[in-house]
Order: C-alpha cells, then sequence, then structure tokens
C-alpha cells in the first residue's frame, strides 16, 4: 500500500503547485485578472484532480533540481574547527591512518559518512534516524521551494515586462504581489535550508561523538586499571 506523507505534500505537492502557478501566468497572464478569478469558483473536481498529478509530478522534478544545485558544503565547512579537528581524529582511528593520504573533497565526504554510519551500526536507535530523517525532509522541502518560487517570480517578472502593455490595471497590481511574495518566500526558505543543513550536520557530529567517548570508556574499562593505555582514550 501507498503512503501519502506530509513529506510528499511540502516537499513535492506544494513546490509543484507554485511551479504550476508560474507555468500557467506564463502561458496565460489574464488567469490572473478578476473575470477569470471568478470563474475559477465553477472548477470541477476532475481538474482539481488532474492539477493535483501535474502538481505533484512537477514537485518531484523541482524537488530533485534542488539537491542537485542547492547544497551547502560538508562538516569541514558548517562546523567550527575545534568540532571538526576531534572527528578527524576519531575517524582516523575508525578508518586507519592511510584515509587521510585521500584528497580533501573524499576526506570530506568520508568524515560526513563515517560519522553517521558509525551512529546508526553500533546503536541503530531509531530516534537517532527519525530526527536525521526530518532534518532531510525539512531541508528537502525548503530547497524544493526556494527553486519553485524563484520560478513563479521569474516567470511574474517575464510575463510584466513583455506584456505590461496589454495587462490591465488590477492584473500588473497582481503580478507586483506576486513578485513581492515571490522574493520573500526565496529569502526565507533560503535561510530555513541553511539552517537545517547545520542542525544536521552538528546533531550527526555531536552524536558521533558522544558514541565514540562512551566506546572508548567501555574499551578502557573492559582492559582494568592494570592495562595498557586504551587507544580511544581521548579525542585528537
Amino acid at each position: 500500500m501507498v503512503k501519502f506523507t506530509l513529506h510528499d505534500i511540502f516537499g513535492y505537492l506544494f513546490p509543484g503547485f507554485v511551479t504550476l502557478a508560474a507555468i500557467t501566468i506564463w502561458a496565460s497572464p489574464d488567469c490572473l485578472s478578476e473575470a477569470s478569478i471568478q470563474q475559477y469558483e465553477n472548477i470541477i473536481w476532475p481538474m482539481l484532480i488532474i492539477a493535483l498529478v501535474i502538481a505533484y509530478i512537477l514537485g518531484t522534478v523541482v524537488t530533485s533540481v534542488a539537491g542537485t544545485f542547492l547544497v551547502l558544503g560538508p562538516m569541514k565547512e558548517v562546523l567550527p574547527e575545534s568540532l571538526t579537528g576531534r572527528l578527524d581524529g576519531a575517524v582516523t582511528r575508525i578508518l586507519c591512518e592511510g584515509w587521510d593520504k585521500e584528497s580533501d573533497k573524499q576526506r570530506s565526504h568520508l568524515l560526513d559518512r563515517t560519522c553517521d554510519e558509525y551512529v546508526l551500526q553500533l546503536e541503530r536507535k531509531d530516534r537517532y534516524l527519525t530526527k536525521t530523517e526530518m532534518f532531510f525532509y525539512r531541508i528537502d522541502y525548503c530547497r524544493g521551494s526556494v527553486v519553485a518560487f524563484l520560478v513563479l517570480g521569474l516567470s511574474t517578472f517575464l510575463s510584466l515586462v513583455l506584456r505590461y502593455g496589454v495587462l490591465g490595471t488590477s492584473t500588473i497590481a497582481v503580478h507586483l504581489a506576486i513578485l513581492l511574495v515571490s522574493a520573500i518566500a526565496v529569502v526565507s526558505f533560503s535561510e530555513r535550508f541553511k539552517r537545517f543543513w547545520r542542525l544536521r550536520q552538528y546533531y550527526i557530529a555531536i552524536n558521533f561523538l558522544i558514541l565514540h567517548r562512551e566506546k572508548a570508556q567501555e574499551k578502557s574499562h573492559r582492559r582494568g586499571p592494570q592495562g595498557p593505555t586504551p587507544k580511544f582514550s581521548r579525542w585528537n
């Protein structure tokens, strides 16, 4: 059975409807006139269902495009150096000394993936997985909305500029209002996207360091006070 989740609504349908509105405004700028708006009251259910399907498809495309182009840096570019230094030392012990010979790009990727997988493999906590997925879904929703409102703003601007002489006063006012809303939405969703990206990176890093320290202490206790100095006794 196919489940329809909140991510489908906010991650796909919402940006899809915004993109569909952008296409409609470009194809038919008169759709914003008072006469056209009054006709929408007589819309039939089959047309609404078709619009939902089209919006969902457009939303998946927009969100995929956003996921390709709207990407912030890895942990080393998001977190402070004091934290990434500890992550580097711990991951070096896990992956062995040779991994630091890789390129900076590969090391950054390995650092992110290792921290995440370490917590998942050793703890398998449902809460951790749920929390990281929550951040991912919100990131997906925000960056998909950024692209959708960019398309809406661009479509409205071009429609206004290229057809300014034939548009009525009320239609021009609606165009300007949509431009303002689009600009505010792009800025707002961009900031939310950056915030959730940073929060997800911090959450993964902190959980990794806490778990790594706990495992090191457990290993130290098993060796006893007379044993050799444990390899994971402290972070570097």
